[in-house]
């Protein structure tokens, strides 16, 4: 179980993050404890923490890169969350809607769409819809004061300022 914990402090000035090292399989049948860090720094004063089922590392280099020179943490969540929907969307297209109706791409899929049977449709639309990524992000930082925020399926993005967001394995929060 992944334990990522970001707390605000020093009335804003401060954002504390903890994180274990811990990877496991989805059914926790496999667990062990690399050398790398769920921990990434982004931006100049941002860390992204990161947990769940999946690994995805390209999401966060990509995040990085298209980071570069935004200072602001609200910028930065943008570029996370934005790199999360274009992963779960070719995840989707890889796994539902390629195999299932051997459709390329959700272009191609509302464009067949209505020529496809209804229950075909049905079925894809809720598979589509009950998709989860399997990836929990959390990005805690400090720009003109402290941030701590969660992204998670299907790519949404909740900041935490205001109340303490518990998700699923994830908890973080603020504290005074």
């Amino acid at each position: 179980m992944t334990q990522l914990i970001a707390a605000i402090c020093d009335r804003g000035a401060t954002v504390i993050t903890v994180s274990d090292r811990m990877v496991s399989t989805a059914d926790l049948t496999l667990t062990f404890e690399p050398d790398t860090s769920k921990a990434t720094a982004i931006g100049k004063a941002a860390v992204v923490l990161t947990s769940g089922t999946m690994h995805e590392p390209d999401l966060i280099v990509d995040a990085q890169q298209r980071a570069r020179g935004k200072d602001q943490l609200r910028e930065i969540a943008e570029e996370l969350k934005q790199q999360y929907q274009t992963i779960r969307r070719d995840r989707i297209e890889e796994e539902i809607l390629k195999p299932l109706a051997g459709i390329e791409s959700f272009a191609e899929y509302h464009q067949k769409q209505r020529s496809l049977y209804e229950g075909l449709v049905v079925d894809l639309n809720e598979r589509i819809e009950n998709y989860d990524v399997g990836l929990t992000i959390v990005l805690a930082g400090v720009d003109s004061q402290g941030h701590v925020g969660l992204i998670e399926n299907p790519g949404v993005f909740q900041s935490c300022m205001r109340q303490t967001c518990l998700s699923g394995i994830v908890i973080h929060g603020q504290f005074r």
